[in-house]
């Protein structure tokens, strides 16, 4: 049980990191074109969460105070609320398969048959953060600001923005060259959370700026998670189902 629910908070950061790209270079815009301020309209728009798209692979490392673990992940995103996830262990043995939308979690653990039913109030509850904040693992701006922002200056290519979603604080460092987040610290008053997001080697892809490398740092866990971006397609247009297992333990997590 205990590592189902690590599982569970694990994905709920890890998903949306996703890529579809033949090379890794990255492609920032030079000094000189980078503007004296940023509007919100513009951040907005380089959000990746607008659009459906399949992560075929992203390498994650878990490293905690019990030691380290790599995982393999695959992600399809539905727009505009709809996950299906697999965590694969390092010789491509599917673990888990998870699916995720605004009303319901569902978890198969293929390795003890055993098949999760989770409230998204079970997660608020348990980790103060709800599946609404999946899109900021990938420097996406989500939220509302508490302050009446429209635009702001920028200082050494950064400005920073203060918002609230679901209870929970959101600090974002946006970085005015590609009009996305480098920094988002994440506080829940809820259960005392604060989640560090680092992300960095962006890379371009329909005019969209993509974080090549992920760094999530879980300060009240000790526990920091590594994304390395790999595959996704932009242009995916397929259908989400999730599969019970056949026989499988039913838990429900309320």
């Amino acid at each position: 049980m205990q590592k189902v629910k690590i599982i569970l908070f694990i994905i709920v950061l890890t998903t949306g990191c996703s890529v579809v790209r033949t090379e890794r270079t990255a492609k920032l815009k030079s000094s000189a074109d980078v503007s004296n301020e940023m509007s919100l309209s513009a951040i907005q728009n380089q959000n990746v969460s607008k659009n459906s798209y399949f992560i075929q692979r992203a390498d994650v490392q878990v490293i905690g105070q019990g030691g380290s673990e790599k995982l393999l992940a695959s992600i399809k995103f539905k727009a505009p609320d709809q996950y299906l996830i697999s965590l694969r262990n390092k010789t491509g043995i599917e673990a888990v398969r998870l699916f995720i939308s605004p009303d319901t979690i569902l978890l198969n653990d293929r390795i003890n048959r055993k098949q999760y039913c989770v409230s998204p109030d079970y997660l608020k509850t348990k980790y103060g953060l709800t599946f609404l904040v999946i899109p900021v693992i990938l420097g996406d701006f989500i939220g509302i600001a508490l302050s009446n922002f429209s635009s702001a200056d920028c200082i050494e290519n950064k400005i920073n923005i203060d918002c609230s979603i679901s209870g929970l604080k959101i600090n974002y460092s946006i970085d005015c060259r590609i009009g996305k987040s480098v920094l988002s610290i994440l506080d829940s008053s809820l259960s005392s959370e604060r989640i560090e997001v680092r992300n960095s080697e962006f890379f371009e892809i329909e005019k969209r700026s993509i974080p090549g490398n992920i760094e999530i740092n879980d300060l009240k866990r000790e526990t920091v998670i590594n994304i390395r971006i790999k595959n996704i397609s932009f242009s995916w247009d397929g259908i989400i189902e999730f599969v019970p297992g056949n026989k499988y333990k039913i838990i429900k997590l309320l």
